[in-house]
């Protein structure tokens, strides 16, 4: 969760898989969604971290990475 943090907050511009591997991730992902409908995580941030079920899909999650919407607008010094 904190490289999607230092993603929104502009520290990187990778994109974030999570290879969900007959669904051990799947709480994961409800709490993300959840979070996003009670308002704690923007929707434009939503897209951060891309959910792949196998290595062809978070290959794919990678290269179509697109920075999202709701990134804030920070300075590091780092691209």
């Amino acid at each position: 969760m904190e490289v999607v943090t230092w993603n929104q907050l502009g520290i990187h511009n990778r994109g974030v898989v999570v290879l969900n591997i007959e669904g051990y991730w799947d709480g994961l992902l409800e709490w993300i969604k959840g979070s996003v409908e009670a308002g704690f995580v923007g929707e434009g941030n939503r897209g951060i971290i891309c959910e792949a079920g196998s290595g062809e899909e978070a290959v794919r999650c990678l290269r179509e990475y697109r920075v999202a919407e709701g990134r804030f607008k920070l300075e590091w010094g780092n691209e």
